[in-house]
C-alpha cells in the first residue's frame, strides 16, 4: 500500500480563515484535557504525517495544518462502506501515522477523536466507526466504538473517547499510529443495506498530555 507525506498549501488569507478556530480549539484542549499542566506554547511540532488503505487511496485525502504544526484536520473523498457491491466493500480502513517532536519531561496521547460524514440505513442494517491507535515500540492499543443504527439517513457528527489512557516515550521525537475503519451490515431483511460514508475527521486530534 502507498504511503504518502502529505501538507496542503493554501493562500495565507484562506489558511488564517479555515485554521484560526482548529488553533483556538487545540489550546483549550491541550489546557484542559490530560494532566493539570501542557508543554509550553510553541514547543510542540508536527514534523510528518502519511496514510495508507483502501478507505484513504493515493489521491482521496487532505489535510488542513496550522503553521505552528499543532492542528490538524482531515479530509476524505473516498472512505465510504456499502453493501450496494461486493462483500469486500463492507469494510474500509485507513491507517496514519502522525509523528511529532515535544519537549522532555512530557508524554503525549489521543483523548478522542470526532467523526464527520453521511450514513443511510435500512431498518435492520447497521454499522460502526471505529479508531485505534498506538504507539510503536511500545505495548497496549487503544481502541473506540462508534455504532450506528439503521433506519437512518442523515449527515452525521460523533465524538467518542478512547477505552485505554496510551501515552508515548517521554519528550523527543516520537510517533503516533491511527487506525480508522468503517463498516456496515446489511441485517437480515432480503432488502435491507445501507452505506456510510466518513467525509472528515472535523476537529483537531484530542492531544492528551502527562508529566513523566
Amino acid at each position: 500500500m502507498e504511503r504518502r507525506l502529505l501538507r496542503t498549501v493554501y493562500p495565507m488569507a484562506e489558511t488564517a480563515r479555515l485554521l484560526l478556530p482548529l488553533v483556538l480549539l487545540l489550546i483549550l484542549q491541550l489546557a484542559g484535557q490530560g494532566s493539570a499542566v501542557s508543554p509550553p506554547p510553541g514547543s510542540v511540532t508536527m514534523d510528518g504525517f502519511s496514510y495508507a488503505g483502501d478507505g484513504c487511496p493515493s489521491g482521496s485525502f487532505a489535510s488542513s495544518v496550522s503553521e505552528d504544526g499543532k492542528a490538524m484536520t482531515m479530509m476524505f473523498t473516498k472512505f465510504i462502506a456499502t453493501t450496494y457491491s461486493s462483500a469486500a466493500e463492507r469494510r474500509k480502513m485507513c491507517s496514519m501515522t502522525i509523528d511529532l517532536s515535544y519537549p522532555e519531561g512530557f508524554a503525549v496521547g489521543l483523548g478522542s477523536v470526532t467523526f464527520g460524514g453521511y450514513a443511510k440505513l435500512d431498518g435492520g442494517a447497521s454499522g460502526s466507526i471505529k479508531a485505534f491507535y498506538h504507539v510503536p515500540g511500545k505495548t497496549g492499543t487503544a481502541r473506540l466504538t462508534r455504532k450506528i443504527q439503521g433506519p437512518l439517513d442523515d449527515n452525521f457528527e460523533y465524538t467518542n473517547g478512547f477505552d485505554l489512557a496510551l501515552y508515548s516515550q517521554c519528550g523527543g521525537k516520537h510517533s503516533l499510529s491511527l487506525q480508522l475503519e468503517v463498516k456496515v451490515n446489511p441485517g437480515k431483511q432480503a432488502k435491507g443495506g445501507g452505506i456510510i460514508r466518513l467525509d472528515s475527521l472535523p476537529k483537531p486530534l484530542d492531544l492528551v498530555w502527562k508529566q513523566c
